[in-house]
């Protein structure tokens, strides 16, 4: 796979060209919302069984376990865990939940593509061909680009790798296809449930963190399949323990876009279009003319004639 195709609205493209940057959001703000879900344990197992599993370990509790290891890096990450009163045990679970939860979602960031073939060539006007390529998803036009009058923004994937894996230094990464699964079967519930149950029951955010990045890819990397016709490809970035800023992360793309595909009702912008190809990325628009579809390569003289019809259709007979 040589491509990733971003569908978006104009206005974020704009965006995007101008600042040279694209955002990893904090992963709390993505659609989804059976993975944004914080994770509640009295969903999967009941309290009764929780409690009798882990009842002995908790009793042995006591304030001075809550006090966090010297020279851990992540105070500023949650509340202050160590000047916490517990009344009893169900205290002490909600107070867990609650910090995991808090943590997930300030450490966690995350940009999402579809992933598919190209096509695209230097004709200035070729058809669409019946094995889709990546820039020919009805269901991402109508549903992230502004249906159909968006665009999507095809970046050449060696080179967003290159600039993503700069960020090692301050983020740990990750980077794949999505799995689609049925959140109906057992097989999601087996595996949630055999998640939760392994986390660490103590207040040490270390142990809290750790567990949380040896399971990403179980957390974040699949999705229902009522989702697969997305096609994703996700990269992820979670904070390393030096790094405690908690704001959404604006990547520099380096000049990684090779393409862009304008929506079928897009509208012609020439301070948009000449800012495009002033960067030297390729631009074309997808037309339906007569039950086909077709990728036509944008120029200034189509601009001008459609610009030209407009004003005088009405003269016109």
């Amino acid at each position: 796979m040589n491509y990733l195709f971003h569908y978006t609205t104009i206005s974020k493209l704009k965006i995007i060209l101008d600042k040279q940057t694209i955002m990893f959001n904090n992963i709390d703000k993505v659609n989804d919302p059976y993975e944004v879900k914080s994770i509640d344990y009295l969903e999967v197992i009941s309290f009764q069984k929780f409690m009798s599993e882990f009842s002995e370990r908790m009793k042995l509790l006591s304030c001075e376990n809550f006090k966090e290891p010297e020279n851990a890096e992540l105070n500023e990450e949650l509340d202050d865990w160590e000047n916490v009163i517990l009344e009893d045990e169900r205290e002490y679970y909600y107070f867990i939940l609650e910090q995991y939860n808090k943590l997930r979602k300030k450490i966690v960031k995350t940009l999402c593509f579809s992933c598919g073939i190209s096509k695209i060539n230097d004709l200035s006007v070729q058809e669409i061909p019946n094995k889709r390529p990546g820039y020919f998803y009805p269901r991402m036009w109508a549903q992230y680009a502004n249906t159909n009058k968006g665009c999507c923004i095809i970046f050449n994937k060696n080179k967003f790798d290159a600039i993503f894996n700069k960020l090692s230094s301050h983020y740990h990464l990750f980077a794949g296809k999505i799995s689609y699964i049925d959140i109906l079967s057992n097989e999601y519930k087996d595996s949630i449930m055999k998640y939760i149950s392994g986390m660490e029951l103590n207040l040490n955010k270390i142990i809290t963190y750790e567990y949380l990045l040896d399971n990403i890819r179980l957390l974040f990397f699949r999705k229902d399949i009522n989702w697969r016709d997305e096609i994703e490809y996700r990269y992820l970035i979670v904070n390393k323990n030096n790094n405690i800023d908690h704001e959404p992360y604006l990547m520099n793309i380096e000049n990684a876009i090779d393409y862009i595909v304008m929506g079928e009702n897009s509208k012609y912008d020439k301070t948009l279009i000449k800012n495009i190809q002033k960067k030297g990325i390729k631009i074309y628009q997808i037309n339906n003319i007569l039950s086909k579809y077709i990728l036509k390569n944008v120029d200034f003289k189509d601009m001008e004639y459609i610009e030209w019809m407009k004003k005088n259709s009405k003269h016109i007979i």
